[in-house]
């Protein structure tokens, strides 16, 4: 079974080539052995690519849609003014007079953004507007972190020790945080799907969660 199988049509050619030779594992087992592709977003012209790429003959297989609706999760769009700085485009995320008492207690944020530098700039711009002992509440995670640096990044995120997690794609797949009831996506992403999947990692426990993107000036 490969789950989160739209990634094999996304990057299965350049970012992620491994993505891209699921099939040569398929061509050594026997034709009797089952195989299973999994996607909550990927769109039907996609599924033509994926089938072909593990070497499912056409016709010879069955597609069972779902849907992804998903009612708990409110879509909103908003474009972000011309001029304004970093710290005036995030601000709405901070309240007034931001205090241990009043900062998304019991709540958590994700902020998504595209490359790793826009996720430290947003971090650092975040804390400028947050008094020094709750700095370490907000947080980067990408990558490039290491392996035990992700491990408890996430794990202060699932105890609401950080309150916002600014984030790229590598806290997507395989996450499932159960108390975001706000997702950020900052700046418009590459492809529709990638801010789908991003979103819904928001309203896992069935609770209302808002899916704010903001769009960069210039982008119509």
């Amino acid at each position: 079974v490969v789950d989160e199988a739209h990634c094999i049509a996304l990057w299965g050619d350049d970012f992620w080539p491994h993505w891209g030779r699921i099939g040569e594992v398929h061509s050594l087992v026997s034709h009797r052995v089952p195989i299973g592709l999994a996607s909550a977003t990927a769109p039907p012209f996609m599924l033509t690519k994926m089938i072909q790429s593990v070497n499912i003959v056409e016709g010879k297989y069955e597609s069972i849609r779902l849907g992804n609706f998903r009612p708990n999760l409110m879509w909103k769009t908003e474009y972000m003014a011309e001029g304004q700085t970093l710290a005036q485009c995030v601000a709405f995320l901070i309240p007034k007079n931001p205090s241990p008492a009043n900062f998304l207690v019991n709540e958590c944020v994700l902020v998504y953004v595209n490359t790793r530098p826009e996720g430290c700039r947003i971090v650092h711009a975040l804390r400028s507007l947050l008094p020094p002992e709750l700095h370490k509440t907000v947080e980067v995670y990408h990558a490039l972190k290491g392996s035990l640096t992700k491990a408890w990044i996430l794990h202060r995120f699932f105890q609401n020790g950080i309150r916002i997690l600014v984030c790229t794609e590598a806290a997507g797949m395989g996450c499932d945080f159960p108390n975001v009831h706000f997702v950020v996506q900052y700046m418009v992403p590459s492809d529709l799907i990638s801010w789908v999947q991003r979103a819904g990692r928001g309203g896992r426990n069935g609770k209302a969660c808002t899916c704010l993107l903001l769009v960069e000036p210039g982008i119509v």
